[in-house]
């Protein structure tokens, strides 16, 4: 069964190979977790509503796909295009559902961090919103 999760990362397969990006789930990062390789895509489902407006069920996903580079800023945006010109627009396949609308809604924060050992990390991303409809 193929799910949002597993639509959306069969699409950024590719990006995240062609960019030497690592990438995860977000439930696959350890909150403490040993230095990763960089730069880094992540996405998590963020939410996900039942709709029910109407006889057919329906839902309303948010999903934040975000790249963390300890390069720069630059990097993090450079990879973060390529990912919303895959997935803005884009009709994603999930089974037992149509997927009638994937649309980028907004960016998700800019962030610069600076960890406890001083490297710097940049996070760009943005906030994807999914909408789907159960097949009849």
């Amino acid at each position: 069964m193929k799910t949002v999760a597993q639509a959306i990362k069969a699409i950024l397969d590719p990006i995240v190979a062609d960019s030497d990006a690592s990438g995860a789930f977000q439930d696959d990062v350890p909150q403490t977790s040993p230095p990763q390789a960089f730069p880094r895509v992540i996405f998590s489902l963020e939410n996900d509503l039942d709709l029910n407006d109407t006889p057919q069920r329906a839902r309303d996903i948010f999903v934040i796909v975000k790249v963390i580079s300890a390069a720069s800023f630059a990097q993090a945006d450079d990879i973060q295009a390529l990912i919303d010109d895959a997935l803005h627009d884009v009709t994603l396949t999930i089974d037992g559902y149509i997927n009638y609308s994937t649309k980028r809604q907004n960016a998700a924060p800019r962030l610069a961090e600076t960890a406890a050992g001083g490297a710097k990390y940049y996070h760009v991303g943005g906030i994807y919103n999914v909408q789907i409809e159960k097949e009849h």
